[in-house]
């Protein structure tokens, strides 16, 4: 099966990192099919005159590296196991042949859109730095909406305690003072 498939991808038109940069990723619907792997070599084959493939120092099988974070119960995890429509990846994910690592963070909405930011790091770390800090600590906290827009975005917020939330400028000009 690997020597077949590695004839399949060289008939696909390469495309090199430089070109990917143009290449709209980060904000994408994903479609996902499934089928036995014996029709890989020709689903493939169909394939090669729509897409490129990605091609690293001469690799076309290029491979990654991914560490996962998620609740100590499993809440990410859970969520995309039960189907949840606006759901969250935290990861760090190193791209082998290129040496290029990201802090990930993939949001898949409820309009079926997969939207990833990223920075890029050095390498892989087993934790996600930074100082944490607990309910009590947060004093502000700005929702940014754009008003001509009609979603159906549902943003839950429990135990907020402090001032009254207001949503108009001058109320939160007179609570600022």
């Amino acid at each position: 099966m690997h020597t077949e498939l590695a004839a399949v991808l060289k008939t696909f038109t390469p495309i090199t990192l430089a070109e990917m940069e143009g290449v709209e990723l980060m904000d994408r619907t994903d479609t996902k099919y499934i089928f036995n792997i014996s029709q890989l070599p020709g689903v493939l084959e169909n394939l090669s005159q729509y897409y490129k493939l990605l091609n690293v120092n001469g690799v076309n099988e290029n491979k990654y590296k991914t560490l996962y974070f998620d609740t100590p119960d499993f809440q990410l995890y859970m969520d995309h196991h039960n189907g949840r429509t606006n759901r969250y990846k935290v990861r760090y994910r190193q791209y082998v042949d290129s040496g290029l690592v990201f802090f990930e963070i993939k949001n898949k909405n409820n309009k079926e859109r997969t939207i990833k930011s990223r920075i890029k790091r050095t390498n892989i770390a087993d934790t996600i730095e930074g100082q944490s800090i607990g309910l009590g600590q947060i004093d502000q906290i700005t929702l940014l909406f754009n008003p001509n827009s009609a979603n159906s975005d549902t943003y839950y917020f429990d135990e907020i305690t402090g001032p009254p939330l207001v949503s108009d400028k001058t109320t939160a000009a007179s609570l600022a003072k």
